[in-house]
């Protein structure tokens, strides 16, 4: 049985301490992880070196935390990793996120 390795990947640093939530569920389930901080706008170039080798890494799917917005996962999903959990705060405003996240497009 082949082993997966998931990506926790968040905005900010402020979005750690929910994203630890994540991190702890995968070692109690014995899931490999890999963890990281980056932005989609502070740091593109980054942000997509890290996409473009997820596959390399071995990683099958990425769970993003990126307050209410769903600009992370946007960018990495357009780069091509297709693999994605998207956690967020409780929806208060911010739809475009809720729509982006179920993979809907605005027409």
């Amino acid at each position: 049985m082949r082993k997966l390795k998931e990506g926790i990947l968040m905005g900010s640093e402020s979005d750690l301490a929910k994203m630890q939530k994540v991190a702890d569920v995968f070692k109690e389930m014995n899931v490999a992880y890999e963890m990281q901080i980056l932005s989609a706008h502070r740091l593109p170039d980054m942000t997509a070196d890290y996409a473009r080798s997820a596959k390399e890494r071995g990683l099958e799917v990425v769970t993003y935390g990126a307050g209410m917005a769903a600009h992370l996962a946007g960018a990495v999903a357009a780069l091509g990793f297709w693999g994605a959990i998207r956690s967020r705060r409780p929806l208060c405003n911010g739809s475009d996120a809720v729509r982006h996240s179920c993979g809907q497009r605005r027409h």
